[in-house]
């Protein structure tokens, strides 16, 4: 299951519904910082599945004040949410900035609230821990998640085995590169990869069961469309059709999930 990062943005969210997608992400930290009053009964209605991301890769990088207030809020949006099954939420996984222990209350009160809260593991929780916590993550936890930048750390493959057989359901954070999530069968991921036209010119085409690079000229040659700023909106809706082309396939080829 491939979501589409970015949804807390309105015109995006617009984008992804012309475009089809009913599997997105939200971040809690831009809603609430956001302009966009959100009608999440209708989010619920309209998609088949939305995870909302804590905010935790922003807050990663701050200096750990109101953090306390920020989960408080978090905590009461979850359970103001919570019966809305097609809804999953993502624990608040800063234990870099305010130590483990307290990140492992945090995760108690979400986990008393939905199960299936999505569980975070990260190189740096095992150093403070003092001991490999994937395989106890995956005994334990419903729903666990494995970022992109802490791939490096671990061996992917063998890490989703040991999930598997637990029958515990992995979530790729920011799964930017197609090639990996061709190779790596995860439950879900998550990709902003579908911004980088409009963003840098970084542009993709669903072709032969995945997505190619293409450059801008093979762009402009297919669509038509010159890329520029007047265009961007198209350029986004471009990708987003070719994302969920390749989500599609993908879901055929590992067996209906991803």
């Amino acid at each position: 299951m491939v979501l589409t990062a970015c949804a807390e943005n309105e015109l995006h969210y617009r984008l992804m519904k012309q475009a089809g997608i009913n599997h997105m992400l939200f971040s809690y930290y831009y809603i609430k910082h956001g302009k966009w009053n959100l009608d999440y009964e209708k989010i619920s209605h309209e998609n088949q599945f939305v995870i909302f991301d804590s905010g935790a890769h922003t807050l990663q990088r701050s200096d750990g004040k109101s953090t306390d207030a920020f989960f408080e809020n978090y905590l009461n949006f979850v359970k103001m949410h919570q019966s809305k099954k097609n809804f999953v939420f993502v624990e608040l996984d800063i234990d870099n900035v305010v130590g483990i222990k307290k990140v492992e209350d945090w995760r108690e009160q979400l986990l008393s609230i939905r199960k299936d809260t999505i569980i975070v593991w990260h190189k740096w929780t095992e150093k403070q821990k003092g001991k490999e916590l994937w395989g106890e993550y995956c005994k334990n936890y419903e729903y666990v998640g494995l970022p992109n930048k802490d791939l490096k750390y671990c061996d992917p493959k063998k890490f989703l085995e040991i999930a598997k057989d637990y029958g515990t359901k992995v979530h790729g954070f920011a799964m930017t590169k197609p090639k990996l999530i061709d190779k790596l069968n995860f439950y879900s991921v998550d990709s902003i990869t579908w911004l980088y036209a409009s963003l840098s010119g970084h542009f993709f085409q669903y072709q032969n069961g995945t997505l190619q690079t293409i450059s801008k000229d093979n762009f402009q040659k297919l669509t038509r469309k010159q890329f520029n700023k007047a265009n961007y909106r198209f350029t986004e809706l471009w990708s987003l059709l070719q994302w969920k082309k390749y989500a599609e396939a993908l879901k055929f080829r590992h067996g209906g999930k991803t």
